[in-house]
């Protein structure tokens, strides 16, 4: 293919117009999932639990011991396959304020960590620890296992994966 000035400019403003559309699909998302209430404590609470977890090097530990056991026992009956890469041991990713797939990271790592981080919750709610980090832990764990949050929880995973894979 010869490269013209002509196909280097339309290459170019296929380009822009690429970036242009990914980042007003990412702003309508930004913008409809703000407006929706259920959304937004959706957020709020998922920000709550990552903060509660990973702002304790003992609870981030806990969570490391928590996925190695469940991995143990889901490779034992099948659940999962082994392989080089896989069954890693990984973290829960915070999210950040202005990128958006940050939030899919967030969620990722929350559904491939749900169980572990249910346990390490658990063990901060029965611990003699501060009333006021048992509240929370206490609280984190009746959203979690709400219906609405794994709703929510996975139907923003499907939504964000899409706008993802776009841009």
């Amino acid at each position: 293919m010869e490269w013209t000035t002509s196909s280097i400019s339309q290459r170019l403003s296929l380009c822009i117009l690429c970036i242009l559309l990914c980042s007003l699909t990412t702003l309508a998302l930004v913008a409809a999932a703000g407006n929706e209430i259920s959304i937004w404590l959706f957020f709020s609470k998922l920000t709550t639990i990552i903060n509660l977890i990973s702002a304790s090097p003992k609870r981030h530990t806990e969570l490391h011991d928590a996925q190695t056991i469940e991995i143990a026992h889901m490779v034992a009956t099948g659940e999962r396959e082994t392989g080089r890469g896989a069954n890693q041991i990984s973290n829960l990713h915070r999210n950040g304020t202005t990128c958006w797939s940050s939030h899919f990271d967030s969620i990722c790592s929350l559904i491939h960590m749900y169980g572990a981080t249910i346990t390490v919750l658990e063990s901060m709610v029965q611990e003699r620890s501060s009333n006021s980090i048992r509240r929370e832990a206490g609280g984190c764990l009746i959203v979690m296992k709400s219906f609405e949050f794994k709703f929510i929880l996975y139907l923003m995973h499907k939504i964000i994966r899409i706008t993802d894979l776009l841009c």
